[in-house]
């Protein structure tokens, strides 16, 4: 009994010291589920610079501007304020806790710091406007989560800032880690099945409008729907989820749900009553009310599109929402007048959504501006919820005898018709039988000259179809002949003119009075490269012609992979010296018939101009593969080589006889003419894709028999 009086006295004794060391702090000296108060041992301080850092805040000096809460009363919106938060667990267990802040509106963007006592300090993020990324986790962006050891002391620093207008609210509460998860499980539960309900309302009703086809469904499945998206607003789903690392844009979309929240309703009223038809005048109201509601949705989007100011936007969209209020209890009160039971059920629930909304929105500027101090902005939701479940029943019931009334007049409507029906019927069939006689009489004529227009409209489509095919082939061929034609003139005014031309001019300057003379022997030897140049411009031309008028050559069947294999060993010292790798997928080609060695010349350039043009400040990688595609060879040639400067437009200019595209590299520019010249002869194409210092591929398509 002694050992148990002195531990009890020394117990004391050490609460004592730590609440004379710690008049401001909070004492935690039983566990408990949660601390409702705890926010009144908060102590705050404006930062008039807005631009103290946490060091600066620390120091002593500072510290004796903090105040308790309770002596500034309203904060003011746009400014810049830290607070500080000091808790003792006296408990004999360490334990985990949360700060639950409840103004969830009020809440923009906190910088919290967890100071223990061996001053260590933990930064975290929280409020509405911090993106998800930047949080620990999507369950504290309202809850600053910290461990408690027994026995010991923390401190809480908080730089509170708004950028919404609206005057920061920092009243929370202390809860331990399993409540406060349990709670927040158990409310997302009840909000999962809140709006599973409503989605599959929304999805029944989609039905219902797909088999009735009566707009007022698919008005009221729009309603469903722009509602739905408000209640996750006001319960945080979109800051939690779908926009949680773009939280402003919520506010947006909140903005547009509300809005066309209120545009559904007015066209759901439009369509279930037929004021078109019943009611002209309520109709042009109602239809200058959809007006209204737009404009202000777009002056609220204009508003938070500039500012950004959600205080300005609430302020000057309270009077057009009262007035919008006023014009739809005038709607009511003229629909109440000419209705039916159903008509009266879609009433009721509107007036009760009515009551519900005006009362939520009083509350909910009550609390945003703290004149109400014991609520939180997400009980006005929850008023709301009230009005639409109250007035989604009525509706849903509303409809459901609206489709009976609907499938009464359908069934009357079918029996009056059936009675026409029969009634023209009759008539129609004697009338018939007297025509059926004439035109049996001149059917058979009729389908004689049937058959014989058809057999002629048949010849005649074939012999079109035959004579088009041959002039379009036809045309084609003039075509590319032209187009040959007037690159050979090109060739033999530039490439052969030139080295004539050269040869007559060192002729014309050769020393014939003395034939010994030096200078004779340099010029034969510029006349002799100027003939070299001129056999090799007609070799070319010779290399041309025999590809492009020898494609009678006998085709036999080609294996891609042993073509490679011989490729590969004839340019091996190249690849060597290139470091080159060559990566090769062939996929299995049965029955592809061709010309070898205009296959094997093809691939000879393609690997040749890789290895030409590669790139210095990376190893040469060349892909080759191949496959079959719609009765076509495909061969696709890679590679990470310099690629080709050049514009898309342009791009077909590579296949030019002569035509290079880089200098830094010899050659005459003929390759690729002979790769194009051959795919054509073997009835081919060939297409390129290039990115200039990243590669190129070659894709060429050829016929598979």
């Amino acid at each position: 009994m002694a050992r148990f009086i002195i531990i009890f006295l020394w117990i004391l004794g050490e609460s004592t010291i730590i609440l004379a060391q710690n008049p401001n702090a909070f004492v935690i000296r039983q566990s408990r589920d949660f601390y409702n108060r705890a926010f009144d041992y908060l102590q705050i301080v404006e930062d008039k610079t807005q631009k103290l850092t946490l060091t600066q805040v620390r120091t002593s000096d500072f510290q004796a501007q903090f105040r308790p809460l309770n002596t500034f009363g309203s904060l003011k919106p746009q400014s810049i304020y830290w607070a500080k938060w000091e808790v003792v667990n006296q408990t004999n267990r360490d334990s985990e806790w949360y700060l639950y802040f409840l103004q969830k509106f009020n809440v923009n963007l906190i910088d919290a710091y967890i100071v223990e006592n061996e001053g260590k300090i933990l930064p975290k993020k929280l409020g509405m406007y911090v993106p998800l990324y930047r949080l620990p986790s999507a369950d504290e962006r309202f809850k600053l989560h910290f461990w408690l050891p027994k026995d010991q002391k923390i401190s809480i620093f908080l730089r509170i800032q708004t950028i919404n207008n609206y005057p920061p609210r920092l009243d929370f509460r202390l809860e331990q880690a399993v409540y406060s998860l349990k709670q927040s499980r158990d409310y997302d539960y009840g909000q999962i099945f809140l709006q599973g309900g409503l989605w599959m309302l929304a999805l029944y009703n989609l039905l219902l409008f797909a088999s009735v086809r009566d707009r007022a469904y698919f008005c009221y499945v729009l309603y469903l729907i722009t509602l739905i998206v408000f209640l996750m607003f006001q319960h945080n789903f979109f800051f939690t989820y779908g926009l949680g690392n773009y939280p402003q844009a919520a506010i947006f979309v909140n903005a547009t749900a509300e809005e066309w929240a209120q545009i559904a309703y007015f066209l759901f009223l439009q369509t279930f009553f037929q004021t078109q038809i019943r009611h002209p005048r309520l109709h042009r109201f109602i239809s200058w009310m959809i007006g209204f509601v737009g404009a202000k949705w777009l002056l609220n989007l204009l508003i938070l599109g500039i500012w950004f100011d959600v205080f300005l936007s609430d302020l000057l969209l309270t009077v057009p929402t009262l007035l919008v209020l006023v014009g739809l209890v005038f709607v009511l009160f003229r629909l109440n007048q000419k209705t039916d039971s159903a008509g009266r059920l879609v009433l009721a629930g509107s007036a009760v959504l009515l009551l519900s909304a005006l009362l939520a929105i009083i509350l909910g500027i009550l609390v945003i501006n703290q004149v109400l101090l014991g609520l939180t902005f997400s009980d006005s939701s929850y008023i709301i919820e009230f009005g639409v479940l109250v007035e989604l029943i009525c509706f849903s019931l509303a409809l459901g005898l609206r489709k009976q009334l609907i499938e009464t007049e359908k069934q009357t409507a079918q029996a009056t018709t059936i009675a026409l029906q029969q009634q023209i019927n009759e008539e129609l069939e004697l009338k018939v039988r007297n025509r059926t006689q004439e035109l049996e009489e001149s059917n058979t004529e009729l389908e004689a000259q049937q058959a014989q227009f058809k057999h002629l409209n048949e010849n005649l489509e074939k012999e079109i179809t035959k004579r088009t095919k041959e002039l379009k082939i036809a045309i084609e061929n003039l075509v590319e002949q032209n187009q040959d034609l007037e690159e050979f003139s090109q060739i033999i005014s530039h490439n052969i003119r030139a080295p004539i031309a050269h040869i007559l001019g060192l002729t014309s300057i050769i020393n014939k009075e003395n034939p010994a003379d030096l200078s004779n022997y340099k010029l034969l030897e510029y006349i002799e490269k100027s003939a070299q140049n001129l056999d090799m411009v007609i070799k070319d031309l010779d290399n041309i012609l025999n590809i492009q008028n020898r494609v009678e050559k006998i085709r036999e069947r080609i294996n891609l992979e042993e073509i490679l294999k011989k490729l590969a060993r004839q340019l091996q010292p190249e690849m060597e010296a290139a470091h080159a790798s060559l990566k090769v997928e062939i996929q299995p080609i049965e029955q592809f018939f061709s010309i070898q060695n205009y296959i094997e010349n093809i691939l000879y350039h393609l690997l040749d101009n890789a290895l030409k043009y590669r790139a210095q400040e990376r190893t040469l990688t060349i892909e080759i593969q191949a496959f079959t595609i719609d009765h076509n060879v495909c061969i696709v040639v890679k590679d990470n080589g310099v690629g080709i400067k050049t514009s898309p437009d342009n791009l077909h200019k590579i296949f030019g006889l002569y035509k290079r595209m880089h200098d830094h590299v010899e050659g005459k520019g003929l390759g690729l003419y002979m790769v194009k010249t051959q795919v054509e002869a073997l009835q081919g194409k060939i297409e390129v894709e290039t990115q200039w210092r990243e590669g190129t591929t070659f894709r060429i398509f050829l016929p598979i028999n």
